[in-house]
């Protein structure tokens, strides 16, 4: 998955060069079913080429208190 969001980047990023109106975004589906590695290969590579991150991390209250845990 890492790898796809990577060619999907470049990809969005071609269509910014043709004009279009559309941007990049890092997306792990449920922050809580990634891996602690798959977050930091994300995190990386929206460091890298400075893009925003969005997922949904907490929806109710038990998955606020779990994302504090695995995420401080």
């Amino acid at each position: 998955s890492i790898s796809g969001t990577e060619q999907f980047i470049e990809a969005v990023r071609e269509k910014q060069l043709q004009g279009a109106l559309v941007y990049p975004v890092v997306t792990p589906r449920f922050a809580l079913c990634c891996t602690g590695e798959s977050m930091r290969s994300l995190g990386n590579i929206a460091n890298d080429k400075s893009i925003h991150v969005q997922t949904h991390l907490s929806e109710n209250h038990d998955e606020v208190k779990r994302a504090e845990e695995l995420f401080p």
